[in-house]
């Protein structure tokens, strides 16, 4: 396993420019047709609205002028949208809890960049803001699909197992819960694949361009929404350890940690400076104090969401799905059966 990972090697980009060219072609048409599928019937109305929620449970299965969340997110892109056509200022909200003065209206963030800024040059070009949203939309499942495929190929060229491994990833119910719903997250998760991708390039090959890829994607998560971004970052030294599993122990590639450290300290520097200065922006404000743990434990979903579909609220936003449960069985099995004769592999990635 480890020799067929390793001889997938990297380029400046990940999996080498020309296998990332094929593989963003490939699912080019294939991810139109996901999108379709799981946010139909929002393509019968692509021009003319944008998706309210996952769950189609309404007759018809259209509404107009549905408050919620999906509101909330297209105002800020509408605000990105509003800056780069010079009709408002740079980082100012001034149509939101406006005093008068325009100086009142500055409030920086990264306004969900750089999705919002592909809203913007889409809305601009099409005229239509409304397929500039739905387009976003059918990007991020586009992006995930390829980076999920290039990531995968790290670990095997099994077209069962790479196909398989994109379907989990693309029909977990969060993410279209998250993307149809109008969750910031929903466009946040493409990048998930890519920090997998730049992990295992890091730890088993210690390429300069890991570094580059990994805190890109680090840092464009941590502006598109704070909760993936967290988790994200949670789960990153499990990655390298799985890598580190994987890895023959007379190789140690890690070793050479010297040639990803620079791209990813700048990465780095920059998403602790932002925070660091966004925390300074909420210090006066009710956020200071951040959240105490029974309010942390009142908006947090119960384990058995996670396994029980059909439930309702933030219980239902965290199911697994049956695909991915089954898909994950299957896989502990087969890894299982591959690593017979290296049972300290097993063991250590068992432990992660």
């Amino acid at each position: 396993m480890a020799a067929e990972a390793t001889a997938e090697g990297m380029g400046g980009a990940p999996g080498h420019g020309g296998r990332a060219a094929r593989g963003a072609l490939l699912f080019l048409p294939l991810s139109l047709a996901v999108w379709g599928w799981f946010a139909w019937p929002m393509p019968r109305f692509i021009t003319r609205g944008i998706p309210v929620s996952a769950h189609n449970i309404e007759t018809p299965a259209w509404r107009y002028a549905i408050p919620g969340d999906h509101l909330q997110l297209l105002y800020h892109f509408d605000l990105v949208h509003d800056m780069f056509a010079g009709r408002i200022p740079p980082m100012h909200n001034p149509y939101e809890f406006s005093t008068g003065p325009e100086h009142t209206g500055f409030r920086p963030s990264a306004y969900f960049l750089p999705m919002s800024a592909v809203y913007a040059l889409l809305a601009r070009a099409t005229g239509n803001r409304l397929l500039a949203w739905n387009l976003c939309g059918w990007l991020s499942i586009w992006l995930s699909m390829t980076f999920t495929w290039l990531w995968l190929r790290r670990f095997t060229r099994s077209p069962a197992a790479l196909g398989l491994g994109v379907a989990v990833s693309i029909a977990l119910p969060f993410r279209w819960v998250s993307l149809l719903g109008g969750s910031p997250a929903g466009m946040a998760l493409m990048w998930l694949p890519l920090i997998g991708w730049g992990v295992d390039a890091a730890v088993r090959e210690a390429r300069p361009a890991a570094g580059f890829w990994l805190g890109l994607a680090l840092l464009f998560c941590g502006w598109s929404d704070l909760h993936v971004f967290y988790f994200a970052a949670l789960n990153l030294p499990l990655l390298a350890w799985v890598s580190l599993c994987l890895t023959p122990p007379a190789r140690a590639p890690w070793r050479r940690w010297w040639r990803v450290a620079p791209w990813l300290a700048v990465f780095m520097a920059a998403i602790v400076a932002y925070h660091l200065w966004r925390h300074h922006l909420i210090a006066s404000s009710d956020m200071a104090g951040g959240r105490d743990l029974n309010t942390v434990r009142y908006f947090s979903p119960r384990l058995r969401g996670v396994f029980t579909h059909g439930l309702g609220g933030l219980d239902g936003t965290i199911f697994l799905g049956w695909l991915t449960m089954a898909a994950g069985a299957a896989g502990a099995a087969h890894f299982a059966w591959r690593s017979r004769r290296a049972p300290w592999r097993l063991a250590a990635v068992g432990v992660a």
